[in-house]
């Protein structure tokens, strides 16, 4: 039997695909149910459809625009090649949960894993009872009680998101980031008249996200507050050890440009599902996109505001726009070449990681 603990997205997904390829599985998830609480933006590219078939219930709205804002309020408008989505994130978790039951996964709720018992390491200690399981998949977020069982936790950094549900007046196709403004920032619509607005940062992300609304939304009503925890990613994580093995945010799987888990976390469920001890070698194109992302997070946080200002004015002139346009976001392997051959005077910003 496979023990998967964590009832999210990303560790419902394992479990669907482990049973589907044969496995008995079961989850194993501390909430009283699936979906809560909501600690995520919600936005999606169109990746995931190519992932799974999102339920139309499940999505909010459709995003054709993008704008990116530098510190002194210009912008750069991007017309989405392809359609981004905003969902519901209690739906959209309880519809891979119930792909997961529909593929024979035992799904157990209040069941909070606190330990790996045996010699061998071969049971999950849920709510204080040792379950027998040839597998122990941690799925169960950055801070990961099941690596740190298992001596996988290794050095980790860990940022923090604050976001708000905001009743106000916004163009409904079009979500907003803001450079220079915490770690990374957004607006993201529901629809014309709701937004989640939010900031992550190391430091003080409330105090920021209170700065961010005064400025985009100074009139808006705030419906309810959310937050979590994020990992960066970490390219010295470890993923696999005896009979554990780590996906999603557990395994800081996460893109460190946009902080966005959920699409790798997937894919490496994917990874996974093909074989567990070769899920390592199997999920290497997944931890390449997000070695590129930690890369680009790297030279971002050595911008200054002028830089800042300065690319969004270089892009806006040329063709960098273009190409920003027709890729996805979620793979800049595919993008981030092709970005600075058509536009040379990036390259300068592009050397501040080694400067």
């Amino acid at each position: 039997m496979i023990a998967v603990i964590g009832g999210g997205p990303v560790g419902c997904y394992s479990a669907f695909k482990l049973a589907s390829a044969g496995q008995k599985v079961q989850v194993y998830e501390e909430h009283s149910s699936v979906g809560k609480p909501v600690q995520c933006t919600g936005l999606l590219t169109s990746e995931i459809y190519n992932i799974l078939k999102v339920d139309s219930k499940c999505v909010l709205n459709k995003l054709t625009r993008a704008r990116l804002y530098s510190p002194e309020g210009k912008f750069l408008e991007l017309k989405l090649g392809k359609p981004n989505i905003v969902v519901d994130r209690e739906l959209f978790d309880k519809q891979i949960a119930s792909m997961a039951s529909s593929a024979g996964v035992k799904i157990n709720l209040n069941s909070k894993f606190t330990g790996i018992s045996g010699l061998l390491k071969k049971k999950a200690v849920i709510n204080g009872k040792g379950i027998d399981a040839d597998w122990i998949i941690g799925a169960d977020g950055p801070m990961s009680a099941v690596a740190k069982a298992a001596g996988l936790y290794g050095s980790r950094q860990i940022v923090i998101g604050a976001q708000a549900r905001v009743k106000m007046k916004c163009d409904a196709d079009c979500f907003n980031t803001y450079f220079g403004h915490g770690i990374f920032s957004w607006l993201v619509p529901e629809s014309s008249s709701v937004a989640r607005i939010g900031v992550v940062d190391n430091k003080n992300p409330n105090a920021l996200l209170h700065k961010l609304l005064s400025k985009v939304a100074p009139s808006g009503k705030v419906l309810e507050k959310q937050g979590g925890l994020i990992p960066i990613y970490n390219p010295s994580q470890k993923l696999l050890k005896d009979n554990v093995a780590l996906v999603g945010d557990a395994a800081t799987q996460v893109k460190a440009v946009s902080f966005g888990g959920i699409i790798p976390g997937l894919l490496a469920a994917n990874a996974l599902s093909k074989g567990i001890e070769k899920y390592a070698d199997n999920c290497s194109s997944v931890l390449k996109e997000l070695k590129l992302n930690l890369l680009m997070r790297v030279t971002m946080d050595k911008l200054s505001i002028k830089d800042y200002n300065d690319i969004i004015s270089i892009i806006a002139e040329g063709k960098a726009k273009n190409v920003l346009e027709e890729e996805d976001r979620d793979f800049p392997s595919k993008f981030i070449f092709k970005l600075i051959k058509s536009e040379p005077r990036l390259w300068k910003y592009g050397l501040k990681v080694i400067w």
